[in-house]
């Protein structure tokens, strides 16, 4: 497992709880919702803020097998990432992303990661 933490400014436990929301969905949508074994989204955070979330894994993966990596992976996040505004958990065949800055281009079903 590969972790990537860029600190910019921390949250509470509330909002940690709420990424995590969010994350779940997007997992939810990746697995079982499109099958597409990729989401993204915007969230709106409030006072206007946006974060921006994704979630992604090897199509070689069976469904339930990505969302197992998935899960592993924000079963991670609380500890090394949970205070962070800007972070990223990745393994070797799935990764998710959160982030206050737009760091892909979706265009119909097509998705292009600008920067990691």
């Amino acid at each position: 497992i590969c972790l990537t933490k860029i600190v910019v400014q921390t949250q509470n436990s509330t909002e940690t709880k709420r990424i995590e929301d969010a994350m779940e969905g997007l997992i939810t949508k990746a697995t079982i919702e499109t099958k597409q074994f990729w989401a993204v989204e915007e969230f709106d955070w409030g006072d206007n803020e946006t974060l921006y979330g994704w979630v992604q894994c090897d199509r070689d993966l069976p469904s339930d097998e990505c969302r197992k990596c998935l899960n592993a992976m924000l079963e991670i996040f609380p500890q090394c990432c949970g205070t962070k505004v800007q972070w990223a958990v990745f393994a070797p065949t799935c990764g998710m992303r959160m982030d206050d800055e737009k760091f892909y281009q979706k265009s119909g079903s097509l998705l292009t990661v600008l920067a990691c």
